[in-house]
């Protein structure tokens, strides 16, 4: 008799053994996530399509049409004029009346270079940027000047007339400031020099970086000194490095600009402290360069001279003459005093 078992495959292992084993079903949140998935490709091949077929088409009208889009730019009037200021100054209506468009003007036909001449030629702009927005937008971007000192300038034709002066050493007529504001600026003295005309302006007025060092520091840490502060002479600037202020209290006070101006700040107030000077009776003196020990003069009735002026080419600034006194206290070394800068 046959085994049966003769014809049976040889199983050499058990991955050969046939198993029937039912697969397990996708959970719902699964075949949710695959639906999502499955959206997303078909959305973002769509859209991708859409975008390639917009620019082919974008392309294509470009390339076949360019005069058509001119005559379309060309055709809206620019009715949208607006200024971005970082301080705000000047404002819309300045923008309108130095740009002067001509009525009905398009982008198309507007020059940017030719515009930005224009608002440059106020030296309270440093800089200008000017943006065309199709179809009838153009703003300009500006970054105005900052005034640190006033001072008064006579043009040739005798016409005395009050300037505003930034670090950069730029003369501005300072458009769009309030009296209040600018009352609590300190008057500008050149000592011997001269102001130099340049085209419809001045040229720089130089060391301005220099007193703008000065005046920050002591409207940031010394507001009560600040305060005070009449005028800033640049009479000793170029040949002894000194910078010398007039203030309500004391006729001369002599900084250097080889030293640190905090600490000078802080001798002055000390000196204020001791002294206590008045309007009626000033300091005639307090020189601050010396180191340690700053000299005194006073306190002595002098009273406190204006603002000097500066004419421009052919006339100076002189300082203003004040009583002599004599030195007291040469070797004068403050007391400590509670108060700080």
């Amino acid at each position: 008799m046959t085994d049966p078992t003769e014809h049976l495959p040889i199983a050499r292992s058990w991955r050969d053994i046939p198993q029937e084993v039912k697969s397990r079903s996708m959970s719902r949140s699964g075949r949710r996530r695959h639906a999502l998935a499955v959206a997303k490709m078909i959305g973002g091949t769509g859209l991708a399509g859409a975008l390639v077929w917009g620019a082919i088409e974008l392309v294509t009208m470009i390339e076949l049409n360019p005069k058509e889009i001119a005559q379309a730019a060309q055709s809206v009037p620019v009715k949208n004029l607006e200024l971005v200021s970082d301080q705000g100054a000047l404002d819309q209506a300045w923008l309108a009346r130095t740009l002067a468009l001509p009525k009905g003007v398009t982008l198309m036909e507007l020059d940017l270079a030719k515009l930005q001449a224009k608002i440059l030629a106020n030296s309270q702009v440093r800089s200008a940027v000017l943006t065309k927005s199709f179809p009838d937008k153009l703003t300009v971007a500006i970054v105005e000047r900052t005034p640190i000192v006033r001072m008064k300038a006579q043009l040739h034709a005798g016409e005395l007339r009050d300037y505003l002066v930034a670090r950069d050493g730029m003369l501005f007529d300072g458009i769009g400031y309030d009296e209040e504001s600018l009352a609590t600026l300190p008057w500008l003295d050149l000592g011997d020099a001269k102001l130099t005309r340049r085209g419809e302006g001045f040229a720089p007025v130089e060391g301005m970086d220099v007193v703008a060092d000065l005046l920050a520091k002591a409207k940031a840490e010394a507001e009560q000194l600040y305060g005070t502060f009449r005028v800033v002479s640049l009479a000793r600037l170029a040949t002894d490095d000194e910078i010398t202020v007039r203030t309500t209290e004391m006729t001369q006070v002599i900084f250097s600009t080889r030293d640190d101006f905090f600490r000078q700040l802080a001798k002055l107030d000390r000196v204020r402290d001791e002294f206590r000077p008045t309007r009626e009776m000033p300091l005639a003196k307090v020189d601050l360069s010396l180191g340690q020990f700053p000299v005194v003069a006073g306190p002595v009735p002098v009273p406190l001279p204006p603002a000097n002026t500066a004419a421009a080419g052919n006339a100076t600034s002189a300082p203003a003459r004040a009583n002599p006194a004599i030195l007291a206290f040469p070797h004068f070394q403050t007391k400590s005093s509670p108060r700080e800068l």
